[in-house]
């Protein structure tokens, strides 16, 4: 799946066991660099299984959290942790941008050793 970060730091390779947020267009990844210059990396994503907002939302109540809005439940790493027992590689939910500028979907992968850099570019 070829998906996109835009990034203060120029990656070449994403560490296994980090956490990145992805997004389908350049247009929904470029305005988390808030006006900075910064890298556009195009990623080939790994097929992993990705959980719903439902499931988000289960596993935070399986590990007594409880939190209005599902960037922060999946924000928390016991939450992740949780997802990642039941065989998730990630996650996808609705996002709204920096400034709450507009909507979009944010794919979240905590397994990131598949992610392959496709290409990067100063922006």
């Amino acid at each position: 799946m070829r998906m996109y970060h835009a990034s203060t730091a120029r990656i070449e390779k994403f560490a296994a066991t980090g956490d990145i947020c992805l997004a389908y267009s350049t247009d929904e990844a470029a305005p988390y660099l808030n006006g900075q210059g910064g890298w556009m990396h195009t990623v080939e994503a790994p097929t992993v299984r990705l959980a719903s907002e439902d499931e988000i939302r289960e596993a935070a109540e399986a590990v007594g959290i409880d939190g209005s809005y599902i960037f922060e439940l999946a924000d928390d790493k016991r939450v992740r942790a949780a997802l990642a027992a039941d065989g998730f590689g990630g996650c996808e939910y609705d996002d709204i941008g920096p400034d709450n500028a507009y909507e979009h979907r944010t794919v979240r992968i905590w397994d990131t050793a598949g992610i392959v850099v496709m290409a990067i570019e100063a922006i």
